[in-house]
């Protein structure tokens, strides 16, 4: 053996036992707060950055068996989660109702009621539209045991006649909110979701009126996520409505369902954290 390979051998061996390998599992879904204590601003998404209190960086600055993974605010050495089960979600999905973009906004629900997972022990789906009317059009009590799923959730859409106008997206928002009442069929253990499918054009009066009931779903610890329909959209009203501006979406793509199916998700008991 000449020095040379000798050399290469011995190089080899230092960058290998230097190497760690990455721990099994994934980073455990924890939905990101409103509110950062000042970290990340009034917004905890795209309009601000993070910065300081981060344990980590990579997987390489935690110890062999945890992971680094964002927990809140903040990146955090913690142990990865290789067990998952499923969550029970109730989703209700609140929708604009005028005629000119009927196709578009019916293909976008129909993804989401194919991607999700629903069941009775699983994800609950109701439906509003953004209508004169503004009823509900499945409520979470609506449908029981056997009879909660894909096909009959989308039968309460087919039977849907589009409108010539939207209704009040302020008095849609206050309906959709009644339908998270237990009383109404949402579970105590459920994670409440609402999905709004909007241009969200509203007038400037209309603006107050949205913020306060946006504030009542955050308050009720309802996760809200907004999708634009068209590029008429109101960007300013959808971050206005959501949660936080990193559950506003521009379409029903891939990146927003997938993110949506890990609600749907939770680790099993034991690799509770």
């Amino acid at each position: 053996m000449n020095a040379i390979t000798l050399l290469f051998l011995t190089l080899l061996v230092v960058l290998c036992q230097g190497k760690r390998s990455s721990p099994v599992g994934e980073c455990p879904y924890v939905r990101p707060p409103v509110d950062c204590a000042g970290e990340l601003g009034l917004l905890g998404g795209l309009f601000s950055s993070s910065e300081g209190k981060d344990e980590c960086s990579a997987d390489d600055e935690c110890t062999s068996s945890m992971k680094c993974c964002m927990m809140g605010c903040n990146n955090k050495c913690v142990h990865p989660v290789t067990h998952w089960c499923q969550a029970p979600v109730d989703l209700a999905i609140l929708f604009d109702a005028q005629i000119s973009t009927w196709p578009k906004v019916r293909k976008m629900v129909l993804k989401i009621v194919h991607k999700m997972s629903i069941g009775e022990d699983n994800t609950h789906i109701a439906l509003g539209a953004i209508s004169k009317k503004s009823q509900p059009l499945l409520g979470f009590d609506q449908l029981k045991g056997r009879n909660i799923s894909h096909v009959n959730v989308w039968k309460f859409m087919k039977a849907f006649t589009p409108t010539k106008k939207n209704g009040k997206l302020t008095t849609a928002l206050k309906n959709a909110k009644h339908m998270f009442d237990e009383k109404k069929g949402a579970r105590e253990n459920a994670m409440k979701v609402l999905l709004v499918l909007s241009d969200a054009n509203i007038d400037f009066e209309e603006s107050d009126a949205v913020d306060e009931v946006a504030q009542e779903f955050r308050d009720s610890n309802v996760l809200v996520q907004t999708v634009g329909i068209t590029d008429e959209m109101s960007l300013m009203t959808l971050v206005q409505i959501a949660t936080s501006d990193i559950y506003v979406w521009p379409d029903v793509d891939d990146e927003m369902l997938n993110e949506l199916k890990k609600l749907e998700k939770q680790p099993c008991n034991s690799d509770a954290l």
